[in-house]
């Protein structure tokens, strides 16, 4: 079931990004009510969807969410916040470039005779090998290019022509192109360092990347509203000295 989107995927998606989202928002304020809720929305998931990247990712979160609420009341009782260490934020910084790499690199050599390659396709739902084809197909281009793409969503009929670029990371790629990619990716870092001692808005851009690997939704600001942050202005006294400039 959809749930009034085009396809499962997508309203999986969408949840996925809300509740990531909320989190941030809430922080260690998330009560176990509410990771209650993230659990209920796992097991629909599993019953009415039958989206495993989301259900998979959605676990990550909870125990993300859990840890966190555990390292942020141990901090407390030391009256001060938790701070990831070093070690955590290297693993985050290099997530997306390992993440991307992985999934580029696998769909551009996939060979269906290398048993293990073979194994991970079938465990991807045939990405690495709609991957390979894009590949086969198209060149990289520095702006990117038209890709026609047909996917299941909007039919109850199973498409004889199915041809669709799941992953962001080699959807980006092939079909906006090379500058493009690497401005995404520049992003994501530069997200990563502004909140390095965030261990909430680390986890976000974690969970957002590792979502990535499978779904095409990264570069799509009505799901992944996080790109926009670099542009954001959070300093609440300089908009209201720019206000009163203005006013005046």
């Amino acid at each position: 079931m959809s749930f009034g989107f085009i396809y499962p995927t997508d309203f999986a998606a969408g949840i996925v990004f809300m509740i990531t989202a909320w989190i941030v928002l809430r922080q260690a304020r998330c009560t176990w009510i509410e990771i209650g809720m993230m659990i209920i929305s796992v097991v629909l998931f599993e019953k009415y969807c039958d989206v495993r990247n989301s259900e998979i990712v959605m676990m990550i979160l909870i125990i993300c969410v859990v840890y966190l609420k555990i390292r942020n009341k141990l901090a407390a009782k030391k009256g001060k916040g938790y701070i990831p260490s070093l070690l955590l934020k290297i693993l985050c910084l290099v997530a997306p470039y390992g993440l991307a790499g992985f999934m580029i690199l696998v769909s551009r050599f996939y060979r269906p005779d290398i048993e293990w390659m073979a194994k991970l396709n079938t465990l991807f739902s045939t990405r690495l090998s709609l991957g390979k084809e894009v590949f086969d197909r198209y060149d990289v281009q520095i702006w990117g290019q038209g890709i026609p793409m047909r996917g299941n969503g909007g039919s109850t009929e199973v498409v004889a022509d199915y041809f669709f670029i799941d992953s962001s990371y080699v959807n980006i790629l092939m079909r906006l192109g090379l500058v493009v990619f690497i401005l995404v990716m520049l992003i994501i870092s530069i997200i990563m360092i502004k909140n390095l001692n965030l261990p909430y808005m680390l986890m976000a851009m974690a969970i957002v990347c590792i979502h990535s690997v499978m779904e095409h939704h990264i570069f799509e600001a009505y799901y992944d509203v996080f790109l926009m942050l670099p542009f954001a202005n959070f300093d609440v006294k300089d908009i209201g000295k720019r206000q009163r400039k203005c006013g005046n």
